[in-house]
């Protein structure tokens, strides 16, 4: 679970790589937090029609897991490219401030990886300022078919192995 109980889709420990699926790939995680509530509602972008895992890591703010050893993150990033999200942060690092809310929603249109404090309408203060060239520095798929944008995801196995 994130802050306030939100449902994530994985849960990582980046200094042991214990990694557990908490939400199918193909459930939508919630995404309310804490951020502008239009017509009422809370803005929920896990309802938008891309594909958005929520991977939640037991970390904190102040001390940027990215740091560490980050035991695990090959197989977390093979199973978010195997739904197709691209190894690219749109919005730069997280924790150095953002830019308008308009920025945040052209940003967030592109897909990527976005850190909480990142999601347009947000007022989360996470993840914190991760390296995230580091996180991502993986070599990006090679398989053209996850790179193209007018495909709909396929479902994929949910477990990681």
């Amino acid at each position: 679970m994130l802050d306030g109980g939100h449902t994530s889709h994985l849960v990582w420990n980046p200094l042991t790589g214990e990694v557990v699926q908490t939400l199918a790939a193909t459930r939508r995680g919630r995404l309310d937090l804490g951020g502008t509530r239009p017509h009422g509602r809370p803005l929920d972008h896990g309802h938008e029609g891309r594909v958005c895992l929520v991977v939640a890591v037991v970390a904190s703010r102040e001390e940027p897991f990215t740091d560490g050893p980050m035991c695990g993150r090959e197989p977390i990033l093979a199973w978010l490219d195997s739904w197709g999200v691209a190894r690219v942060w749109p919005a730069g690092r997280p924790g150095t401030g953002g830019g308008t809310a308009e920025d945040a929603a052209r940003l967030w249109a592109r897909g990527g990886h976005f850190g909480h404090d990142q999601v347009p309408g947000s007022c989360s203060k996470g993840p914190g300022r991760i390296d995230t060239a580091r996180l991502l520095g993986c070599a990006p798929p090679t398989d053209e078919r996850l790179r193209l944008p007018d495909t709909p995801p396929r479902p994929r196995p949910s477990a990681i192995g």
